[in-house]
């Protein structure tokens, strides 16, 4: 009989997010619902939003230096990160108001069976590495610069 046998099964909800966060003893806020929670890492930052019956863990990243005129270039990119990668998944934005060229990125945890805490607990933090590092990424292509700053401003340096 294996461990996971006698391990009981949640759902996911906002709540095992904030409850895993506080017992890492990780900082987050209320999110933009009440089913979601901001917070971040290494100066990068993220939301993690229930949207029944998944969990979704996401990021945008848009800064000046990546102007709209480069959004092909971005799409390309975005194209080339999600044939290479299980998760998450990338997509260009084009804001033409703003005049940027952005990146969201998402991973998604499927919330049609229940997780034990150890099954929930890697998965959470394989989205958060994995949404933390597509962002980063795109940085460190499009924009070296930014990234270096935000590495010093968080002590990464």
């Amino acid at each position: 009989m294996s461990d996971t046998a006698l391990t009981p099964l949640k759902p996911l909800s906002i709540e095992r997010v904030r409850e895993y966060f506080d017992a890492q003893g990780w900082k987050y806020e209320d999110g933009s619902s009440p089913q979601s929670i901001r917070t971040g890492f290494a100066g990068m930052g993220l939301e993690v939003a229930y949207l029944a019956p998944n969990l979704a863990v996401t990021s945008s990243v848009a800064v000046d230096a990546i102007t709209a005129d480069r959004y092909e270039e971005v799409l390309n990119w975005a194209e080339s990160f999600n044939n290479a990668n299980a998760f998450p998944s990338v997509s260009a934005v084009k804001d033409p108001q703003r005049n940027l060229a952005a990146l969201g990125a998402v991973y998604s945890m499927p919330g049609f069976w229940e997780y034990t805490d150890t099954q929930f607990a890697a998965h959470l933090s394989s989205g958060i590495e994995g949404v933390l590092n597509a962002s980063r990424d795109f940085l460190a292509h499009f924009a070296p610069e930014v990234l270096a700053r935000i590495d010093e401003s968080a002590g990464r340096s």
